[in-house]
């Protein structure tokens, strides 16, 4: 749950960061991953499920993404 949003926060902030902005990408990141977890504890309560379980499914997604990218890297 929280987890895979800490590793999928900053590759969704990379995605949104726009190169006319000088804004560092710490700040971008957590907003980011603030917005992430205000997006998926809305989802939650729309649903009725638990906010790990909407996180869950949000960040598997994207962790897999990045892992394919980077299977070089193993």
């Amino acid at each position: 749950g929280l987890m895979q949003d800490a590793i999928s926060a900053p590759p969704i902030g990379g995605i949104l960061r726009f190169t006319g902005f000088i804004v560092t990408l710490t700040a971008v990141f957590e907003l980011t991953g603030a917005a992430l977890l205000l997006g998926c504890d809305l989802v939650s309560k729309l649903l009725a499920l638990p906010v790990n379980t909407i996180t869950a499914l949000t960040g598997i997604p994207v962790v897999v993404i990045v892992v394919l990218r980077n299977r070089s890297f193993f």
